[in-house]
């Protein structure tokens, strides 16, 4: 009889998984740490309490081995040196109060934890793939989430933000995309005049307000190819300040802005002009393409417009689309101020 002789294969070490590493922390010093040495696949897990401080991350894990950081609602962190470091462009190394800074840091889920009593909630900048879910924002002197400098292919999901613009309601948004025109100085693709190129970002299914004190999403000129999806808008507290008067302000191109469901209801010292808003900036020419499907919109019997599109004429090319199938109750004017499609 011939004996049969059984070879395992070896296998590279470069095609094993490589386990996570879960690197518990339960102090701001060890968060600081955890994030300054994170390495891909680690999962750094919050214990429940008060993390002061600056989380400044600068280190980028993979598109197989994205870095994790979580916590409970419980796992507040708080960034109150508002005294900035002055430099002409934010960069690590400043005093930024920001509640959590990720800066080149690609590849990155947020999850579960809460941003609170920061001039600045979560800031995204020059990161790809960066995921966040399940947050809690709030209490936030300026914007809640801002994707900037580029950020592309990012979201937030799932989160809850409130009480923003605490300080300066004109510039306190819930969530913001890219940056206005005249600070594309500081956050270009390419350089100093080259737009911001936050492209692709996803906001769904988070529910914001009340108290934004600015919009609850503003999509700033340069950006394009986003989607805001199945959100709830709740527009008490609006301040009307820096033309704060609307759910979304959408000067991007080429959105799509489905199965979302706001209201309004009148309250003091708050103001609401329309739902959604479109606005073509500095001769850039954005703000085109943009379409809007199977969104519920009760304005309160104060606001004018569900969609208020101000720039159509300049978007011969590629229209904003209203489409038929929009629910739309409490408007002063109408749907929209342009033939639904």
């Amino acid at each position: 009889m011939t004996a049969v002789v059984l070879v395992a294969a070896a296998v590279p070490a470069a095609a094993q998984a490589k386990p996570y590493r879960l690197v518990p922390v339960g102090t701001s010093a060890e968060l600081a740490e955890a994030v300054r040495t994170a390495q891909p696949g680690d999962v750094i897990q919050l214990a429940d309490g008060e993390y002061r401080g600056e989380t400044v991350a600068t280190v980028s894990g993979t598109a197989a081995a994205p870095i994790t950081l979580r916590g409970s609602a419980k796992a507040v962190l708080v960034n109150d040196w508002f005294e900035q470091t002055p430099l002409p462009c934010p960069a690590p190394g400043a005093h930024s109060a920001y509640g959590l800074w990720l800066y080149g840091a690609s590849h990155w889920r947020v999850q579960g934890l809460t941003i609170a009593h920061s001039k600045k909630g979560i800031v995204i900048d020059r990161s790809t793939d960066v995921i966040i879910s399940g947050v809690t924002v709030y209490d936030i002197q300026e914007e809640g989430v801002h994707f900037r400098a580029s950020t592309t292919d990012s979201a937030i999901i799932g989160s809850r933000i409130y009480d923003t613009g605490v300080e300066k309601p004109g510039i306190g948004e819930g969530v913001y995309i890219g940056s206005a025109f005249g600070n594309w100085r500081c956050y270009g693709e390419a350089g100093a005049g080259t737009p911001d190129r936050s492209d692709r970002v996803r906001v769904i299914g988070n529910r914001f307000g009340p108290g934004i004190a600015a919009e609850h999403i503003d999509i700033k000129e340069g950006t394009v190819s986003g989607s805001v999806i199945g959100n709830v808008f709740d527009g008490r507290g609006l301040s009307g300040e820096n033309s704060a008067d609307s759910w979304l302000d959408i000067k991007g191109s080429f959105y799509e802005i489905t199965g979302n469901r706001g209201s309004y209801s009148a309250t003091p010292g708050s103001v609401f002009a329309n739902g959604y808003e479109t606005h073509e900036q500095y001769g850039q020419g954005y703000g085109c393409g943009n379409v809007f499907t199977g969104n519920y919109s009760d304005l309160g019997g104060v606001g004018s417009y569900a969609f208020y599109i101000t720039n159509q004429p300049q978007c011969a090319d590629h229209p904003n689309v209203v489409r038929q199938g929009n629910f739309v109750v409490g408007a002063t004017a109408g749907v929209t101020n342009i033939e639904v499609g």
